[in-house]
């Protein structure tokens, strides 16, 4: 089988798959894939953006954040 194949092979059991924890459990693997793509300034730029927006007051409380996420 070649990967094209493949491809459609699992984009077709995904699209009819019913288990939401196992969907969220292939998303994951992609998204530490997407992780492991970053390179190290990468992580540093990431890292020095979060402090200025720590610093700047961009942030906000757990309790704001589920209140946000609610209109999803």
């Amino acid at each position: 089988m070649d990967i094209q194949t493949k491809k459609l092979s699992l984009i077709n059991r995904i699209i009819q798959h019913k288990d939401e924890s196992t969907l969220d459990k292939i998303a994951l693997i992609f998204e530490e894939d997407k992780l492991q793509d970053l390179t190290e300034q990468d992580i540093i730029q990431r890292s020095e953006k979060a402090e200025k927006d720590y610093r700047e007051g961009k942030v906000f409380s757990t309790k704001e954040l589920l209140k946000i996420t609610e209109s999803w």
